[in-house]
């Protein structure tokens, strides 16, 4: 799993700022292009992450396909900290990030 860069401490909790998991996002997007594939994508999220994701009428994901010309399917996993991700090729099935 990967975990987005954290943000300074704030009364002893780690905060981080959600457009470091964003960022952390479109980084394996981009190193999974730089592989030169072009498949789909499944990006496995906790639940409360999935729903931050698709928020808006163009949602994170849309935004992504747009720019990176990439499909991505989100699934959610409860099992998974709101604060990482699992990057996974769609018709493998192989981890990416």
């Amino acid at each position: 799993p990967v975990r987005a860069a954290p943000a300074p401490e704030r009364n002893g909790h780690a905060v981080t700022a959600p457009e470091a998991l964003i960022e952390a996002i479109e980084q394996g997007i981009e190193s999974y292009k730089e592989t030169g594939q072009r498949g789909p994508l499944r990006l496995r999220v906790h639940p409360f992450t999935e729903a931050y994701l698709r928020r808006g009428l163009i949602n994170h994901v849309g935004r992504w396909r747009m720019k990176h010309h990439v499909r991505v399917r989100l699934e959610t996993d409860p099992a998974i900290d709101p604060l990482h991700f699992r990057l996974f090729d769609a018709e493998t099935g192989k981890e990416v990030v």
